[in-house]
């Protein structure tokens, strides 16, 4: 990660990593680069962190893809300046993101998007919304997903024999009060039974992410951040 135009020595204020297009009209103006967090700060110049970076991590809570919620996680590598000589983000970093539910019934996985990144210092970076990958490089997170098959086979199972019990005697010839009955019973069970079967074909899949999963994060625009040595805190916090 090439490092970027150095800036003057003195503190700043703030902790929000900049993409490059919004970092270059505040420099310009000598604005403060990274007010979104007034509670840190910094000395010496910004590092670039290149688009398509992948920082590693692992799951630290359990996710449901039934509902929106917080996912939480964890760095496993450190991260360095182009140059390997200034390190910026160290393992133990956490990152803050947000999962969507699970809206398709022939979805895989969960969409996953990261917000903010906080190290293990205290010190806080905003991020753009980056994607979350698999193991593999590919969008989205899922540990098991569960389309509910062998349920909607036991329920067409389940209904097909109760048609078949309350069909045992029809004659089809003799009107007679049991047999009405019985007709009755069956046309009623059908469409009870297509609309059992359609409540498990249209069911939206179980998708769960279990804690400790491997996760990748893809950086998908240059950023701007300090070097780790470099962060001033509140001793107050």
């Amino acid at each position: 990660m090439a490092a970027s135009t150095p800036e003057p020595g003195e503190a700043r204020r703030g902790g929000g990593a900049q993409t490059v297009s919004d970092q270059q009209p505040r420099l310009a103006g000598k604005s403060n680069p990274m007010a979104p967090y007034d509670f840190d700060s910094y000395q010496g110049q910004l590092y670039r962190v290149f688009e398509g970076t992948v920082l590693e991590g692992v799951v630290t809570n359990h996710i449901d893809g039934g509902l929106n919620g917080p996912i939480l996680i964890m760095l496993t590598t450190d991260y360095y300046s182009h140059d390997h000589q200034q390190l910026l983000m160290p393992q133990g970093t956490r990152l803050i993101g947000t999962v969507q539910s699970v809206g398709n019934a022939q979805q895989r996985k969960m969409f996953v998007t990261f917000h903010r990144a906080i190290c293990p210092d205290g010190f806080s970076l905003e991020l753009d919304k980056y994607v979350g990958l698999d193991p593999l490089g590919t969008t989205g997170l899922a540990t098991k997903v569960d389309h509910g098959y062998l349920q909607a086979f036991a329920a067409a199972a389940a209904v097909g024999g109760l048609g078949g019990l309350a069909q045992i005697g029809n004659s089809g010839s003799v009107l007679s009060p049991s047999t009405q009955i019985r007709d009755g019973i069956s046309e009623q069970s059908a469409a009870e039974g297509e609309q059992v079967l359609n409540h498990f074909l249209n069911r939206l899949p179980i998708i769960t992410l279990k804690e400790g999963s491997r996760a990748r994060v893809y950086i998908g625009t240059d950023i701007l951040i300090p070097s780790y040595a470099e962060h001033r805190l509140d001793s107050t916090l």
